[in-house]
């Protein structure tokens, strides 16, 4: 009689002979409690593994922008371009909705993304826009500008009116840029920048009449 472990498996063999008297049926019985683990090892090797524990393929997260290029979130599409606009990244609960008054000619106002918590020292506050686009959402630009500095424009391109902001820049916020922004068919893109120094360095210099102006 023989308790024998397969092939690879780690274990000595176990082997009675059978031997007259009382001696061979204690050994056959200690024999039969050294083969027992074994038996249940081998049959908890064989059942077959349980499905629910198996690995399941992962949901792909859902895009903030539909089939038909609207933009359904605005928080998940800005953390997603944040990076490449800006160059760093930014939380969805980082994130504040500040409105412009209408751009596109739908009659309501669009959505500016800002983070607060990135502003720089002199106030000027990193932002994305969103054009309501007649309930089609779209992405329009990325903005680093001063807080409430855009200014809506009289003139229009593709049927979206043009912008203004301004850029500090030291001074006590007097010196920076002012960027005109004009609507390509699909974001804006800054067409020309007016260039407004300290006036306290040179009282003396013209100044366009866009560029703040000392209190």
């Amino acid at each position: 009689m023989e308790c024998r472990a397969p092939l690879g498996r780690a274990g000595a063999v176990l082997s009675l002979r059978t031997l007259p008297g009382s001696g061979a049926a204690a050994l056959a019985l200690a024999l039969a409690s050294a083969c027992a683990p074994l038996a249940e090892d081998l049959a908890a090797e064989a059942e077959p593994s349980d499905p629910s524990l198996e690995a399941t393929p992962s949901i792909p997260a859902v895009s903030p922008v539909s089939q038909a290029g609207c933009v359904t979130d605005l928080g998940g599409h800005a953390t997603l371009h944040w990076p490449e606009t800006f160059g760093d990244e930014v939380m969805e609960d980082q994130l504040s909705e500040w409105l412009l008054p209408d751009v596109d000619g739908d009659g309501m106002p669009e959505s500016m993304l800002a983070s607060e918590l990135h502003c720089g020292a002199s106030g000027n506050c990193p932002r994305l826009l969103y054009l309501s686009n007649h309930g089609c959402p779209a992405f329009g630009q990325g903005l680093w500008a001063g807080v409430e500095t855009e200014t809506i424009l009289d003139t229009t391109h593709h049927g979206v009116s043009d912008l203004e902001v301004y850029l500090k820049d030291g001074c006590a916020g007097l010196a920076g840029g002012v960027d005109r922004l004009e609507w390509s068919g699909d974001h804006y893109e800054v067409v020309e920048t007016i260039e407004c120094g300290c006036p306290y360095d040179e009282p003396d210099a013209p100044r366009d009449p866009k560029c703040p102006l000392a209190g």
